[in-house]
């Protein structure tokens, strides 16, 4: 009786130990890839209603299972990532990042500005959202007609390009959320803008799309046929894209992650209405602040057709550029850890090196139609950094190399390579013939 007690009391102790172990220990522990999981079963209602003309509980639930089993088998460091948002968001800012780095795997994308959901098989964009102190979900869906015909995807620091064999997906981890769609071949797109979000028409191929933190715009760029247009019904918009058209998406960063100039919105509308007409072709980013890596100290986003390469050290900047496009300006922005900051309004700007002309102001160097086929270029200066601007009127391969002034009254010494060794033996050989002289004469 004895021996039977002591057995169920070694039992009952057994239990009591398990029961209070933390749930990890038993469990594998799961987490959500959703804040707020109102906010994705409304998406999920949204695109299960316009594509099966019905939806049910029933269906949310499942999808949401598939999208939360998916997040239980990506990297912890991407899971931790997604969770950790807010967080990243107020350490970058600190900084003054121009941009971020982003990670992806199995279906999740996450940088330090956007996070998002992707369907390789697909190509289907779900919930696309802008880190600004909190998510910001800018697209619902994003999603095409037809599936891909191939699936490579890669991410190179803070780009991720998807090639889906009929359309290329590119995304860009910076302030912008720059979002870009080219179709490689004819193709319908479709995107869902969240509810909370306000559009307007501006021109047939630009839409304005804004709301709290948010003020940005949709560009469809279209060189096969400039009568290309969107469709809108309600918040949906539609297009249809011929090979080599694209949809862009740019929202105006927030201040802290630009150069931070004094007219700093003023510029950055501009530019964006510069991107809209096809004046821009590229914008630049770079960041020696908090960089080790020579790969990572430039981040370069391409608007139109253009080939750039940027290579950075501490006091020059040297980009290359081609293009088979009319003119185009490009913006160079660059941290404030790259040159000397007491000597930013003397940089040097050379493009193929020639000296070129300074714009007489920002809206000048934006248009690079305007100038009699004169390049020309702007330095903006902020507290964060200095923006460089070169406006290129035609193309053919280009370099633009950007340097601290050199020293003026620098010695011959310094210039000259062995100078000092000349001097030296013409000085001896001068003494050693006063010597001599005096030799003789005694």
């Amino acid at each position: 009786m004895m021996k039977k007690n002591i057995i169920a009391l070694a039992l009952f102790m057994l239990f009591i130990g398990l029961s209070s172990m933390p749930a990890i220990a038993t469990f594998p522990q799961t987490h959500k890839p959703w804040e707020d999981k109102e906010k994705w079963e409304e998406i999920l209602q949204k695109q299960l209603t316009s594509v099966n003309g019905t939806s049910s509980e029933e269906k949310i639930e499942k999808r949401l299972a598939e999208l939360e089993e998916k997040f239980n088998k990506t990297q912890e460091k991407i899971r931790e990532k997604w969770r950790l948002t807010k967080k990243i968001y107020r350490e970058v800012k600190i900084k003054h990042s121009f941009y971020g780095s982003i990670d992806y795997d199995n279906g999740y994308a996450v940088g330090d500005f956007i996070k998002f959901t992707l369907n390789e098989s697909t190509g289907e964009i779900f919930a696309y959202t802008l880190n600004r102190d909190g998510n910001l979900t800018v697209f619902d869906f994003v999603s095409f007609n037809r599936s891909s015909t191939e699936d490579r995807l890669s991410t190179h620091g803070s780009v991720l390009i998807y090639d889906g064999g009929n359309k290329i997906i590119r995304v860009y981890d910076n302030p912008t959320g720059l979002l870009k769609l080219f179709a490689k071949k004819n193709i319908t797109v479709t995107l869902d803008v969240s509810s909370n979000l306000n559009l307007s028409e501006t021109r047939h191929n630009i839409l304005s799309i804004s709301g709290e933190k948010l003020n940005g715009k949709i560009i469809l760029r279209a060189p096969s046929n400039e009568n290309h247009s969107f469709s809108i019904n309600d918040n949906t918009i539609t297009a249809k894209l011929s090979k080599g058209d694209s949809i862009l998406f740019l929202a105006e960063p927030v201040r802290d992650f630009t150069v931070n100039a004094s007219k700093w919105q003023e510029y950055e509308n501009k530019t964006l209405q510069g991107i809209a007409k096809g004046h821009v072709g590229a914008r630049i980013m770079v960041q020696l602040r908090h960089v080790a890596e020579v790969q990572n100290r430039s981040h370069i986003m391409t608007y139109s057709d253009l080939r750039v390469n940027c290579s950075v050290k501490t006091g020059k900047v040297v980009v290359n550029v081609s293009s088979n496009e009319s003119g185009k300006t490009i913006i160079i922005d660059v941290d404030n850890s790259t040159f000397n900051v007491t000597k930013l309004d003397k940089l040097k700007v050379l493009l193929d090196n020639k000296n070129i002309e300074m714009a007489s102001n920002y809206s000048d160097v934006l248009d690079p139609t305007n100038d009699n086929g004169k390049p020309e270029y702007l330095i903006v200066i902020g507290s964060n950094g200095v923006e460089v601007l070169v406006s290129v009127p035609k193309f053919s391969p280009h370099t633009i190399v950007i340097t601290e002034p050199t020293e003026e009254g620098v010695s011959l010494t310094k210039r000259t390579p062995g100078f000092t060794f000349i001097v030296l033996v013409t000085a001896l050989t001068l003494l050693l013939a006063l010597y001599c002289r005096r030799e003789k004469v005694r």
